[in-house]
């Protein structure tokens, strides 16, 4: 994902804010209460201090098992930083660890549903 988390703050505010803006767009997407802010993505906000920090940031946000037994939630995400040099062209891509699938984009649902009526097709004749 990508999102903008700069916008007009004041300037002692900013970093925080969108420290903020990512913890609550993880939450919102990932349907997770517990949010773990990668160090590599942390070190990328705060880069350029507290007044001026980055306009627009890619994510990739993971959720895992909580191993701990007193957790409260059996699940968490973790937003990690991924480094781009231009924010042109990009779209969101869901991926599946376990199956490693790469799921988005039209052209892999016409193609399944061309297969189905080319089936159809021979099952006739």
């Amino acid at each position: 994902y990508q999102r903008r988390v700069h916008g007009g703050l004041t300037l002692k505010t900013r970093t925080p804010k969108s420290i903020k803006a990512v913890r609550k767009f993880a939450k919102h997407f990932m349907k997770t209460k517990d949010i773990r802010i990668d160090p590599k993505l942390n070190k990328a906000l705060w880069a350029r201090g507290i007044k001026h920090n980055e306009t627009r940031v890619r994510l990739r946000m993971e959720r895992r098992r909580n191993e701990d037994e007193d957790a409260l939630d059996k699940l968490y995400t973790v937003v990690s930083w991924v480094p781009v040099a231009t924010f042109k062209g990009l779209k969101e891509k869901k991926i599946d660890v376990d199956q490693r699938r790469v799921h988005g984009g039209q052209k892999k649902k016409k193609k399944k549903k061309i297969k189905k009526k080319k089936k159809k097709k021979q099952t006739l004749r």
